[in-house]
């Protein structure tokens, strides 16, 4: 899997542990529940997600295409959360993956604006990442 794949993936991972949430409803009474439940969630300043998925994939690399199955679990903390500042979060977890054959195993803790990874699987090595916390509406 080259390496860009790997980073979306990773970030999937981030994206999806942001909000974590069952929601059991259709339509719009899910989405108002789960926004209900976000909210309250989001209030606590601190959490736990676990998250475990199984999707489908499609992995396309100029003009190969590959469909596969994608195996995720990953559980993080989340702590000194701000809805109005977030340079004070704080997240610490852990994440194993399954794609095409393949197992990728990793922790990642994130403060001050840097993301730290150590990978255990299928090498290891640790990498960093720089992340602006300044959001800006306009992209």
């Amino acid at each position: 899997m080259g390496k860009k794949m790997r980073n979306i993936l990773i970030a999937l991972v981030i994206g999806f542990q942001l909000f974590p949430i069952t929601v059991y409803g259709k339509g719009k009474d899910a989405f108002l529940i789960y926004q209900e439940a976000m909210q309250k969630t989001v209030a606590s300043r601190n959490w736990k997600e676990e998250l475990d998925m199984d999707a489908d994939m499609t992995i396309i690399q100029g003009k190969a295409k590959t469909k596969t199955k994608v195996t995720l679990d990953a559980v993080t903390e989340v702590s000194d959360y701000d809805e109005n500042d977030s340079s004070a979060v704080q997240m610490t977890g852990s994440a194993s993956m399954a794609v095409l054959g393949q197992k990728y195993i990793w922790n990642m803790t994130y403060r001050d604006g840097k993301a730290h990874y150590e990978y255990k699987e299928p090498v290891s090595k640790t990498v960093d990442h720089f992340i602006n916390t300044e959001y800006d509406e306009k992209g």
